[in-house]
């Protein structure tokens, strides 16, 4: 009988770092208790150290994925689970891997060389190995560093050498990832295009008070040349030149700090943030409070130049919210016919679609 090992490394270890989770992780948390409730699934972890995968316990696994909102909402609270969780995987004992596993990766396997190198051993001892595509971000766009950079090349690598199925979360993304295998040579393993589950919905949260005190647009998404937020800057510069402060809802910025954000960061800070209408929070927004700013939001905005999917563009609608997108890549498959769309990149196309 096959058995279904499904990696939970990367959300484990984020919740014991009690960092906050970006889209890959929401992936999980929402997607696992789904695959787990499956007979024959398991959750694994990678125990770095030595190199092998460990099973989790059942009551790891009711308590770190049993149910969604906790995982996701409440860090702090499971930041001691998590880390008992990975200190008992040094000593447990090995996951038995043969031809009767499936290996199910649905994190960010690209990240970790010993995550990567666990997968080809695997795959060595005739595991069956399935991985979540999300998107070819480093090769289609110049927003990682070099090192970021050469590891998703091996990631890929390891994905066209091992993978016997390699489902996608959109179109767009298989369809980027076949071109790839095809321009190397390379027959693209079977895969189909998933969709994504929204990683925070209304119903996880109380949301009647509002956390900002004028009207405001939202913008959800870590702060890196990839998601434009130089061209929403420069887009409120024109609506407020064209319109006036007053009458022009502030812009909130929600993320984390990432690459290449210089160029926004300096415009923000030298023109500080055009007089206080562009605030920028990329730090202590729990999703409780990320779930409040998007309930009373007045719109919100996705300049992005590419993505895999567009988590906070079809959180954006599940919350009523009307999203203003770029239309590239996976974006139209997120907003469907219910966003606005704009020219990607082209601040006079955002400012007419605002």
């Amino acid at each position: 009988m096959q058995r279904v090992h499904l990696d939970v490394t990367d959300l484990v270890e984020f919740l014991q770092r009690e960092e906050s989770v970006s889209g890959v992780q929401r992936v999980i948390a929402r997607t696992a208790p789904l695959l787990l409730a499956r007979s024959g699934t398991t959750a694994i972890i990678l125990d770095r150290g030595r190199g092998v995968f460990v099973e989790l316990t059942p009551a790891e696994t009711a308590g770190l994925l049993g149910d969604v909102a906790p995982t996701v909402v409440t860090r702090p609270a499971i930041a001691a689970q998590a880390s008992d969780c990975l200190a008992r995987a040094r000593t447990a004992e090995p996951l038995a891997i043969d031809g009767e596993s499936t290996m199910v990766f649905l994190g960010a396997v690209w990240i970790s060389d010993a995550l990567m190198m666990a997968a080809r051993q695997a795959h060595a001892q005739g595991a069956r190995m399935v991985y979540l595509l999300y998107d070819l971000t480093p090769v289609k766009e110049t927003g990682h560093t070099a090192a970021v950079n050469r590891l998703f090349e091996r990631y890929l690598s390891l994905v066209i050498d091992t993978a016997s199925c390699v489902p996608a979360i959109s179109v767009s993304s298989r369809e980027d990832f076949v071109a790839y295998c095809q321009a190397g040579g390379h027959q693209a393993p079977e895969g189909v295009a998933t969709g994504l589950p929204c990683g925070i919905l209304p119903s996880d949260f109380e949301l009647e008070d509002p956390p900002w005190p004028r009207p405001y647009a939202l913008f959800v998404g870590t702060v890196e040349s990839r998601k434009n937020h130089l061209l929403a800057l420069s887009a409120w510069r024109e609506l407020i030149d064209r319109h006036g402060a007053d009458a022009v809802p502030d812009l909130v910025c929600i993320g984390r700090l990432g690459w290449h954000s210089s160029d926004f960061i300096d415009e923000y800070v030298r023109t500080a943030g055009l007089d206080g209408k562009v605030s920028l929070l990329s730090t202590s927004v729990s999703d409780g409070d990320l779930a409040r700013f998007m309930a009373h939001a007045s719109f919100t905005v996705y300049p992005s130049r590419y993505e895999g999917w567009g988590l906070p563009v079809s959180e954006s609608l599940a919350f009523g919210k009307l999203p203003i997108v770029a239309r590239n890549s996976s974006l139209p498959e997120a907003g469907l016919d219910f966003a606005e769309y704009f020219v990607t990149g082209d601040v006079t196309s955002f400012v007419k679609a605002i």
